[in-house]
């Protein structure tokens, strides 16, 4: 069988601009699958390879415990190469294109206990200006179960401590007002008091609650 690794690994690298990691997958599971198609199957072209051998291929890794994760992304390397072998004309068809993807497991997230949340809000110190905005933050998280595109798109104007809430923008542009509790109100007061103001510098002032080290309003990569 003709071995068109080198070209397709380009393909993938160049033209479609995967990530390192993943083309070192694509390559491993390439691999394994030309390993079968002539030690098991014994074809000698790629013209030959029907979806039935995919299939079979598919079966093989199952039948050795592979988990549903690894099955998916067999599944999506077998694809791409085989576009590509019809793409460069190598064989006429696609044997690929009706096979499905196994159901990816859905789990439900692990939450905290009580305890640890406790713990970790006891570990926060409020040393810094910076300590402050981070102990505001994650109590107004815990308090009030926003969003975290929800939290850094807080303003200063958005923040009602006398009056216990804070208004904020979700989804589809709407605009919710959200109780906050006494213990995350407080946090808000000296971050805003005692904090805040150690933030903001004087060339790039914002009116963003949440602030980076540069004075700007904090991203999700930095919270």
């Amino acid at each position: 069988m003709q071995d068109p690794m080198d070209d397709f690994i380009h393909y993938i690298s160049i033209e479609k601009g995967l990530a390192q990691n993943t083309i070192l997958s694509y390559q491993r599971d390439i691999k394994e699958y030309c390993l079968f198609l002539k030690e098991v199957r014994q074809l000698a072209t790629w013209g030959d390879v029907s979806r039935m051998d995919i299939i079979q291929f598919l079966a093989k890794l199952k039948k050795e415990h592979k988990s549903v994760k690894t099955l998916a992304r067999h599944t999506a390397s077998l694809r791409s190469f085989h576009q590509f072998l019809f793409r460069e004309k190598i064989t006429t068809s696609n044997p690929s294109q009706h096979i499905e993807s196994p159901k990816l497991e859905k789990s439900l997230p692990k939450a905290l206990s009580l305890e640890m949340v406790d713990q970790f809000l006891e570990s926060l110190s409020s040393a810094t200006a910076f300590d402050l905005r981070d102990k505001a933050m994650i109590e107004l998280l815990y308090a009030t179960g926003m969003r975290v595109s929800e939290l850094i798109d807080l303003q200063t104007d958005s923040i009602y401590l006398d009056m216990g809430f804070v208004r904020c923008i979700g989804k589809g542009n709407k605009e919710r007002i959200v109780p906050v509790g006494d213990v995350a109100l407080l946090a808000l007061e000296q971050y805003l008091n005692l904090g805040r103001a150690k933030l903001v510098h004087a060339k790039n002032r914002s009116n963003a609650l949440f602030l980076n080290h540069h004075g700007q309003k904090l991203s999700r990569q930095g919270l």
